[in-house]
């Protein structure tokens, strides 16, 4: 819950995203045209279109649209900027959601601090031990990506919409129909940009309604298959796109040159020290589950964690076989796994805040806690922001 009242804490956060929205379309724009031959990313080859890439693409049918304007790349940046600002807003409401249904009142001003952290919390970089902030790292956002972009952005929403549906089970009486549809219509649009949200929520989403439909003894058969199927339904239009989509990819006469292959730690081969890189990677996100391990038990924590688990197993399992084996596309389910992940554990570390009796019997135990975790999320987000201001300036992101 939070306070109404307006704040200029308000202001702050609104300047603040303003300020953000400026910088990123001005590095946006220079990705779009390659500035200086410098500002390497992936935008201007959606722009032009990918050689023998899928034209029907989100990112790419939006902009070819937003190119049409004036022949100008300059409204593709700010729409790419605009998603960035989107996510950290849409993060401001996931946020407060997971936090109001479990009646923990939160100022605004630390929602909205924590939706800034969230996005900005990058690998930690420490210099002279392990100098790599993307590049060899297991990062969650992908600043040279539009379509990783607009998945994070489409993916939060619909896991946003997704509780809201399940309404603490009672998905099983009612359904809120404006929630389905936002849903369905958001996990869709994050298929549409790219697949992997879908490709790490269709298992989990599986074993959930299992699970629901074994359980779930209160109601009769009828009305769990009745409440299962109707919930399960907003994952068709989604589904279908993606059926499509692997019939495109990888056709069944053979004609592609790539193809799904099982390469078990085929991305940590030239990682010297793998257990360094993921502590690093994830310092922050580790020790607040480790000291709410018991919070897991709580079905929308354990969703959660069930998506990023499934994220990383897709990572270090599968391959896209082929000349595009290097691209690394299972990473994006990885990316979008960390960065719910990094939100579950933001809404944690506040709960905990909040909590008088969280390790309330160890003061000095709880204020370690605090500290240490503060110490964590600064130093990733110091680092990312770091990255940030590098690239702003032309520098190469695959460092």
């Amino acid at each position: 819950m939070t306070k109404n009242s307006f704040k200029i804490t308000d202001i702050i956060y609104a300047v603040v995203l303003a300020g953000l929205f400026q910088a990123l379309t001005c590095l946006f724009y220079r990705q779009s045209v390659k500035y200086n031959g410098g500002y390497a990313s992936d935008m201007a080859a959606y722009i032009t279109g990918f050689e023998g890439d899928i034209d029907g693409r989100f990112i790419m049918v939006v902009f070819r649209q937003l190119m049409k304007i004036n022949g100008s790349t300059l409204p593709v940046a700010l729409f790419c900027a605009a998603v960035v600002v989107g996510t950290i807003i849409a993060g401001y409401y996931f946020l407060s959601y997971m936090l109001e249904r479990e009646n923990v009142y939160r100022e605004r001003w630390q929602l909205q601090a924590m939706s800034l952290s969230v996005l900005f919390s990058g690998p930690i970089y420490v210099p002279g031990i392990y100098e790599h902030i993307y590049m060899k790292t297991w990062p969650k956002y992908a600043w040279h990506s539009p379509t990783e972009q607009s998945m994070v952005l489409f993916s939060i929403l619909a896991m946003l919409f997704f509780f809201k549906v399940y309404d603490d089970g009672k998905y099983m009486e009612k359904i809120n129909p404006v929630n389905w549809i936002c849903f369905t219509v958001f996990l869709f649009m994050s298929a549409w940009a790219k697949p992997n949200f879908m490709l790490v929520i269709t298992p989990v989403a599986a074993v959930f309604f299992i699970v629901e439909m074994i359980r779930r003894k209160e109601y009769s058969i009828g009305r769990r298959l009745k409440g299962i199927v109707i919930f399960g339904c907003g994952m068709i239009p989604a589904g279908i796109f993606m059926v499509i989509l692997n019939m495109l990819l990888f056709p069944s006469d053979g004609s592609s040159d790539s193809s799904i292959a099982v390469r078990p730690g085929y991305f940590l081969e030239d990682i010297r020290h793998p257990f360094v890189m993921i502590i690093l990677s994830l310092a922050f996100a580790l020790f607040v589950i480790m000291m709410n391990i018991s919070a897991l038990r709580d079905f929308y924590y354990r969703i959660i964690t069930w998506i990023a688990l499934m994220g990383i197993g897709e990572y270090l399992i599968f391959v896209e076989d082929g000349p595009r084996i290097n691209h690394a596309n299972f990473g994006w389910s990885r990316q979008i796994g960390l960065y719910l992940l990094f939100m579950m554990t933001a809404v944690l570390f506040m709960k905990n805040f909040r909590d008088k009796e969280f390790l309330g019997q160890w003061r000095k135990v709880r204020s370690l806690y605090f500290i240490i975790g503060a110490a964590l999320l600064a130093m990733h987000v110091i680092s990312q922001v770091v990255f940030v201001c590098y690239l702003l300036k032309g520098g190469l992101y695959r460092i």
